[in-house]
């Protein structure tokens, strides 16, 4: 999903969406999507559907 679509559906500003992006990829110690979702993942920090 793009920041924008994240903005839409949480009914936020683009700006305010891609600041929640930027302070989650700043706690996670990652640079982008792909190494969040996977160091989540890997440190199972969600639980997933069955």
């Amino acid at each position: 999903m793009r920041n924008k679509q994240n903005a839409q559906k949480l009914h936020l500003s683009e700006g305010t969406a891609r600041n929640y992006i930027s302070v989650t990829y700043s706690k996670l110690q990652v640079g982008d999507r792909d190494a969040a979702v996977a160091k989540i993942r890997k440190e199972q920090l969600v639980q997933t559907r069955a």
